[in-house]
């Protein structure tokens, strides 16, 4: 078990950060600075991992192992609305412990009562334990400290991090301090025409600078990077395959490749020639649509859409309502945090400065942008999008909108992640036909 410190980092750091704007709150959302859990049989059950009433019993004595000097009063474990990388339990902790071990329970139980009613301060954590995958976790530090020293905005910190199994879990996990904050997706129904826009207003200026963060080399954060490292220049691994993704669901380990210095359309080719490896070794053959989609990318490199001079840009990958945390205080609302950088990684530039759509997109998959370009009709989605054009500089415009571009982004998540399933093939078929009715690929 270590404590993880916080290392400086540096690459390409975007200047200019701005504070976020507040916009009031609806009348009827109430002043809630916690996430709120959610728990989700469903989830544990699906993933066939034990109980949860069995599970916090362990989780409790993780907690006492790890504050001696508390005992159970002091501590408040709850589910977590989990994901499925990870197992997320919700922690409390009493700053000041309670003399609760000398006195007999009855007291005991009292005093916690008095606690409660008189709000001690607490100290507020997030448990992580990872469903399949451990090394998942070294990666995800990795790409927690690389941020929090290039980014003003608040990242999640980690506290203690075990990657072995010999503790109450039985499991390796990591220990975060919880940002404050709701998840935008429970609060997203409940806002305010003004509120919406408020959280475009927010929530754009935080993508530019994510996607400003450089790299001469696509792929993802290094667990092996020192201090000194993130300081000069932060080492990173080529994406694994398997993807990322698949790897952290299941027991399988993380093969990434050396990283190289090379152009947009290097990358996407070695991808799929990764793949089509790859394929026939595990499946005996390769699948056809990879040729479309080597044609689609020569294509795009022919029309111009990647330049030889592009370097590789940061980009959280999974970004959605549920990863955007909405802080209330006072009546006033304000994005309190950035969550879900599992994924995480240096990918293409038109990747990176991908539009936030699923902010005026209604019932729709959030990472899907087949229906990004129709215009919205809902007023409050319409406006949402509007607001975006009006702030948003003109080359971030240019690769949120330009159907080129939203084609090119669900090609490149078929590159890195492969094509994985009769759904992730439709998908793939999709692409290459929508682009055939743009441009011919016979040439």
């Amino acid at each position: 078990m270590s404590r993880v410190a916080d290392p400086p980092t540096s690459v390409s750091k975007p200047t200019n950060l701005t504070e976020h704007e507040e916009a009031p709150a609806h009348k009827n959302l109430k002043d809630d600075n916690e996430t709120s859990t959610i728990v989700s049989t469903t989830s544990t059950l699906s993933h066939n991992q034990e109980p949860h009433e069995s599970f916090q019993t362990k989780a409790f004595n993780l907690i006492l192992t790890l504050f001696p000097n508390h005992s159970m009063p002091d501590i408040q474990i709850a589910p977590h609305r989990s994901g499925p990388q990870h197992r997320i339990l919700s922690i409390k902790v009493a700053r000041d412990p309670s003399p609760t071990c000398l006195i007999p329970y009855w007291t005991s139980a009292l005093l916690r009562c008095m606690s409660r009613a008189r709000k001690v301060p607490t100290d507020k954590f997030i448990l992580r334990i990872p469903r399949g995958n451990s090394k998942g976790i070294v990666y995800h530090i990795a790409t927690l400290e690389f941020l929090r020293t290039h980014l003003s905005y608040p990242i999640p910190k980690n506290f203690i991090l075990d990657t072995g199994v010999e503790n109450p879990l039985n499991a390796s996990y990591m220990i975060q301090h919880r940002l404050p904050g709701r998840p935008l997706d429970q609060l997203w129904s409940n806002l305010t025409h003004e509120m919406k826009v408020s959280v475009v207003r927010q929530l754009t200026p935080i993508l530019r600078d994510i996607a400003r963060l450089r790299n001469s080399k696509a792929g993802i954060v290094s667990w092996l990077n020192s201090s000194i490292d993130f300081a000069e220049y932060v080492k990173v691994e080529g994406f694994p395959v398997p993807g990322l993704q698949e790897v952290l669901r299941g027991t399988g380990d993380v093969k990434t490749v050396a990283p190289k210095k090379q152009s947009t359309i290097a990358l996407l080719l070695e991808l799929c020639a990764r793949w089509r490896e790859y394929e026939i070794e595990n499946e005996g053959e390769e699948k056809i649509v990879w040729s479309g989609i080597e044609n689609m990318i020569w294509k795009l490199y022919e029309l111009g859409f990647m330049p030889d001079s592009d370097c590789f840009h940061f980009s959280h990958m999974d970004l959605k309502k549920r990863n955007v945390l909405v802080d209330v205080r006072n009546n006033r609302l304000k994005i309190s945090g950035i969550v879900g950088w599992d994924v995480a990684a240096f990918v293409p530039k038109f990747v990176a400065y991908r539009g936030p759509f699923f902010l005026w997109c209604e019932d729709i998959d959030e990472l899907d942008e087949k229906n990004a370009l129709v215009e919205p009709k809902y007023i409050d989605a319409s406006l949402a999008k509007n607001f975006f054009r009006d702030i948003a500089d003109e080359d971030f415009l240019k690769y949120a909108f330009a159907p080129e571009y939203v084609l090119a982004r669900r090609m490149f998540r078929l590159c890195q992640c492969g094509i994985r399933s009769d759904r992730a093939l439709d998908e793939a078929e999709d692409v290459v036909h929508e682009f055939e009715q743009m441009y011919s690929l016979d040439g």
